[in-house]
This record gives structure tokens, sequence and C-alpha cells, in this order.
């Protein structure tokens, strides 16, 4: 299931407006930390595919280039599977149904709370390091 992800957390908007008022651009920062996003997450999500790889056509609709995508001052990359090239059974797998439970460790590679926290971590790292470059000169 294609998901967008996003930057969003405690703090964000306050790196973000920092590193505007320095360098009066926070694409190139939201850009690496949106990558780098993708980045985590895809071999996740491929790795837990493993055991439902009997076609690999599921798998084979994981989206594994990592562009970014501007609409306005919202910046999204897009990480999951495509569903309309045939991903579907990546949201049964996901999120289960009512005669199949959820594979936990697919969910846990996109949706889980240690994914979670760790992409903040990582975003909010991306934003502080291009702070401190633009700070030194």
């Amino acid at each position: 299931m294609s998901t967008k992800m996003k930057i969003v957390g405690n703090g964000f908007a306050d790196l973000a407006e920092q590193l505007d008022r320095i360098t009066n651009d926070i694409k190139p920062a939201v850009d690496e930390a949106l990558k780098r996003t993708h980045e985590f997450i895809t071999p996740n999500l491929d790795e837990a595919m493993n055991k439902h790889n009997r076609t690999h056509k599921t798998v084979g609709t994981l989206i594994r280039e990592n562009g970014v995508t501007w609409e306005g001052f919202v910046a999204t990359v897009d990480v999951g599977f495509r569903i309309r090239e045939g991903g579907l059974p990546s949201i049964f797998l996901i999120y289960g149904t009512p005669k199949m439970k959820k594979d936990i460790k697919l969910y846990n590679a996109i949706r889980g709370a240690k994914t979670k926290k760790y992409i903040y971590e990582l975003q909010t790292n991306v934003m502080n390091k291009h702070i401190s470059l633009a700070k030194k000169g």
C-alpha cells in the first residue's frame, strides 16, 4: 500500500523555522530527511515480505524510488506498495482480514511504534545536521 510519509513530530516546525531563518531554504534538508525515511522503510518491508514471496508479484510492486514530491509547502515521499500494479495483497498482509491475522513484522516495518520513533529521530537528526552546517558557513 503506498503510504505518503511526511515529516511530522514535536519540534519539527521549530527546526524548520530555525533552518529557514539561517538558509532561507529548507528544501534540501526536508528532501534528505524524506529520502532517508524511504531508505529505512523499504528494505524492512522487503525483508518482511520474504515469507510471503511465493510469486514475487506483490514484492515486485514495492516502491523502490525515493523521489520527494512537493505540493506547495508540503513534501512527501511514497513508501510501501503500488496497489494498482499488483500490490493489493500487501494491505491484507499488513492489516489482516477477518480470517487472517496481520503479519506483525510487515505491519511494524511501516506502521510500528519503533519504526515511527526511529523515523522521527532520523528526520530530527537530518534537520539538526543541516542547521549545524548552515551555522558554520
